[in-house]
């Protein structure tokens, strides 16, 4: 995440009375607190760390990384839940257009779906090409499963990255012009106000969000289109609802 905020800072031009290097301690602090504050999540980032595809990998922790990465999936659904619920509060406490707000709840609904797709490819394919190959770790059948499994999953996981970035830097700006102090950035300020905001940095970075957003929805709709189906245990008109939704501009 270091690297992710610098980043992120170095490319939005922020108001004058911030200063970068500060902002970056804060955000990194920030980070760490939160972390800490949750034990499960923490150990959670470690253990998939640990558990990474390297060669030569054991089949115990293939097994272990798949299993890890649905519990991230899971655990990244319920903070997108919390998020939209702040999303849907901020919207009412601002005069930005509402297409601001839908897009990022849209944006975090899309990061879960990811997690999940992740989870449900990973599993697929060391099942397929990884735990079914018998014999030494270090055959050459294992050795390319791996190879293939980040080539498989580079150019989605890239389309991900730009998303979040796009994402991270639109919110950056909007509750930076809206705030005189980090300490009123970190409580978060009381009212958006879009004239605070310098319009051409900010329709420049709601545009790039957009097209991100579409762009990997698009993407994700194709390798996974079950993603965007409503749960079946929903009753009708919440089915409908959710439908029109998840499916915005996917199919068009």
């Amino acid at each position: 995440m270091n690297k992710f905020y610098s980043e992120s800072l170095n490319e939005i031009s922020i108001p004058k009375r911030f200063d970068k290097e500060k902002l970056h301690a804060f955000l990194m602090d920030a980070l760490k607190n939160s972390l800490n504050k949750d034990e499960v999540f923490r150990k959670l980032i470690i253990n998939v760390s640990k558990n990474y595809p390297r060669f030569p990998l054991k089949a115990t922790q293939a097994s272990e990384y798949i299993r890890l990465l649905k519990s991230l999936s899971r655990k990244v659904a319920r903070e997108g839940y919390k998020l939209n619920e702040i999303i849907a509060f901020d919207s009412y406490q601002s005069d930005i257009p509402y297409i601001i707000f839908s897009n990022n709840t849209l944006g975090n609904y899309t990061i879960s779906y990811f997690h999940e797709y992740k989870a449900r490819a990973t599993g697929e394919h060391f099942r397929r090409n990884y735990l079914l190959v018998r014999g030494r770790p270090n055959l050459p059948d294992r050795k390319r499963a791996i190879q293939n499994y980040f080539q498989m999953m580079k150019p989605i996981q890239k389309m991900f990255q730009a998303l979040i970035k796009s994402q991270f830097k639109l919110w950056l700006l909007i509750v930076l012009s809206n705030s005189e102090s980090i300490k009123e950035f970190a409580k978060g300020p009381q009212f958006l106000s879009l004239k605070k905001i310098d319009q051409k940095q900010f329709e420049s970075l709601a545009t790039e969000h957009s097209e991100q957003l579409e762009n990997f929805r698009r993407e994700l709709y194709q390798l996974e289109p079950d993603l965007f189906r409503p749960t079946p245990d929903s009753d009708e008109p919440t089915q409908t609802m959710w439908q029109n939704m998840i499916m915005l501009r996917i199919t068009e």
